[in-house]
């Protein structure tokens, strides 16, 4: 909870996120609502009093059981969210676990990959639970378990960085997302998101490395740099470059690879898979 008012609690956890406009009804006590447009793009609304319906608000759920932890709840506070139907999400789980798991709920699972003991999943198409629920058919795809990369981010540290970098990787709304490799050069990998983003998102110049950088830190050139946006990893420490190949002041660092000798065979043009642990 990051907003409250008389008349509705809000999130800024998916703020700045473009949504598409679908919905529009009455915005009733209850009601949970995503901004689509203008000031607060993003912003996610529960309803604690009725108010009429809005262009800028697309409807998507409604509140059947709880709304007096609504009512109760404090900025800073944390509500836990019990949805109807499920989320569909195989991301980051192994391979003969999705498998089952849509099988049980009478999804046929098209798999494309790796499929050995060890194969974790990376990518699900369609992404929307409704979407695969409608069709009643999923394409998973899936990797050796050696290729998805366990990082840990720096929350307090680096928000504003981290912001750009759940964004262009999908970590925002996925456990697992994709670093494209772009250059490898002397134990260090550099990595161009998939996702453009830099013409939106705020990248000022936040926990720059102030001595040696060590192995496994993750950095991204900050608007210092000519290549603003781009994300590094240092297999080595190094006294005088961040991750992205930069100097100090144009380089935040956002976080660390936990298993790092598994990027020492990495190529250009590949893409890895990673997946933050909490």
């Amino acid at each position: 909870v990051d907003s409250v008012s008389s008349s509705y609690i809000s999130s800024d956890h998916l703020l700045t996120e473009h949504v598409a406009y679908e919905h529009r009804e009455p915005r009733l006590e209850g009601v949970v609502t995503v901004r689509t447009t203008g000031r607060g793009l993003g912003r996610i609304f529960i309803y604690k009093h009725d108010r009429t319906s809005n262009p800028s608000h697309s409807v998507v759920a409604r509140v059947i059981k709880g709304m007096d932890m609504v009512k109760l709840a404090k900025p800073g506070q944390m509500i836990t969210f019990d949805v109807t139907p499920e989320r569909i999400m195989l991301l980051g789980k192994f391979l003969v676990d999705a498998r089952q798991e849509m099988e049980q709920r009478g999804i046929e699972a098209e798999v494309e990959g790796y499929e050995g003991e060890d194969a974790v999943v990376v990518k699900q198409e369609p992404g929307a639970t409704m979407e695969i629920l409608k069709a009643k058919k999923v394409r998973i795809s899936s990797i050796p378990s050696n290729r998805l990369i366990s990082v840990q981010l720096y929350h307090d540290l680096a928000p504003k960085s981290l912001d750009y970098f759940r964004h262009v990787t999908g970590l925002k709304e996925k456990p697992v997302g994709p670093l494209p490799v772009y250059f490898t050069y002397e134990n260090t990998l550099l990595f161009k998101p998939e996702v453009e983003a830099v013409s939106y998102k705020e990248l000022l110049p936040e926990n720059k490395p102030t001595g040696p950088v060590p192995a496994g830190s993750i950095g991204i050139s900050n608007q210092v740099s000519k290549k603003i946006g781009l994300v590094g990893i240092r297999l080595e420490e190094d006294k005088r470059y961040g991750p992205s190949g930069e100097k100090f002041e144009a380089t935040n660092i956002i976080g660390r690879v936990l298993e790092p000798d598994k990027l020492r065979d990495v190529k250009e043009g590949e893409t890895i898979y990673i997946r933050e642990e909490r």
